[in-house]
């Protein structure tokens, strides 16, 4: 075997496993959270809840089939826009609740960055770039229509949960690839 082919093996199989840990992490993050929104009949956002675990359960299935491209051309964008629109009608700030929802922006843009390197420039740069504009504006505006039926408290208690899984996803994206 050349160090070539080493190498780029080496590399397939630490997006792989970068891959299913964070398809794990969504799916059980996403049941739970879809668990918690049903229990208090909040309908809108357990349906939000329901997509991103049909789109976890579909990433998965694309990474056990080594279909790569696939998740960086379908599920990332699906993420993005759940997550937009999350932050858009169900996470918008006030006095009490900051935005937390658009911190999962962040691992999903490095996961962009590593999924598209086998593609054109343009490709690879826009979309990650993209993605952190996107969480830049989020994070720097109010930007949104509150439609939120949680109170502020539960929010506050959300936003820690969300907050923590978003930068231990990062974290495990930067250091296992």
């Amino acid at each position: 075997m050349r160090i070539e082919d080493y190498l780029i093996e080496k590399q397939e199989t630490q997006i792989a496993n970068l891959m299913k840990i964070a398809n794990l992490v969504i799916i059980i993050v996403s049941a739970c959270f879809l668990g918690f929104y049903i229990a208090i009949k909040s309908w809108e956002i357990a349906s939000l809840e329901l997509a991103m675990l049909m789109i976890g359960l579909l990433s998965t299935w694309y990474c056990i089939q080594k279909n790569f491209r696939s998740v960086a051309f379908i599920s990332i964008p699906l993420f993005y826009i759940v997550i937009c629109y999350k932050c858009t009608f169900f996470d918008v700030p006030n006095a009490v609740a900051p935005r937390s929802v658009h911190n999962y922006l962040l691992p999903l843009a490095v996961y962009a960055f590593i999924l598209t390197q086998d593609t054109g420039r343009y490709l690879k740069y826009v979309m990650p770039v993209s993605i952190l504009l996107t969480y830049l504006i989020f994070a720097c505006t109010k930007l949104g229509f509150d439609l939120s039926t949680l109170d502020s408290q539960t929010r506050l208690m959300m936003g820690w949960i969300h907050n923590s899984i978003a930068v231990s996803v990062l974290c495990i994206s930067v250091f296992l690839v």
